[in-house]
């Protein structure tokens, strides 16, 4: 079953997800506590977010964003860089309460209307190897976990 965020964002999150899930291109689970729990196993915090000042070799890029096309081109940006391929998770920490999961060809077209949701995203491997985090403030983040470098390639 689809789940989305409240108020204004729910019917446009609603039926993006829900076409996508019927298609089996993802799936949404009604919780973001396991996909959390990985990666604050893997990466350093502070307070509820990812600390990237102590993530070795990550990369950042600063805001304002105005829109979400900002966000993507980073994503690929990375991709190409790092070859990042496989299944991955998505989860909002504040307003979406699921987690998508899927290959990250299918989650890539889906990120424009999940960043119109005011919270901060992340992308990250289905093993947690690596993350993408991008704010409400405008920023992108993108590193692999420290505490996993047996992991550390691009899936």
């Amino acid at each position: 079953m689809t789940r989305s965020a409240g108020g204004f964002h729910s019917e446009l999150l609603a039926s993006v997800l829900k076409e996508a899930e019927e298609a089996g291109r993802i799936i949404v689970e009604p919780s973001t506590a396991e996909f959390f729990d990985r990666l604050t196993g893997g990466f350093p915090t502070s307070s509820s977010k990812i600390d990237w000042s102590k993530v070795p070799g990550a990369i950042g890029r600063l805001g304002p964003v105005t829109s979400g096309d900002v966000h993507i081109s980073f994503v690929s940006a990375i991709r190409r860089r790092h070859h990042l391929v496989g299944p991955v998770a998505y989860a909002g920490d504040a307003l979406t309460e699921m987690t998508i999961r899927g290959e990250l060809d299918e989650l890539i077209p889906l990120l424009p209307s999940l960043l119109e949701v005011p919270q901060h995203h992340y992308l990250a491997a289905a093993s947690g190897a690596w993350c993408f985090c991008f704010s409400f403030e405008g920023n992108s983040d993108f590193g692999f976990a420290p505490s996993r470098p047996d992991l550390q390639t691009g899936t």
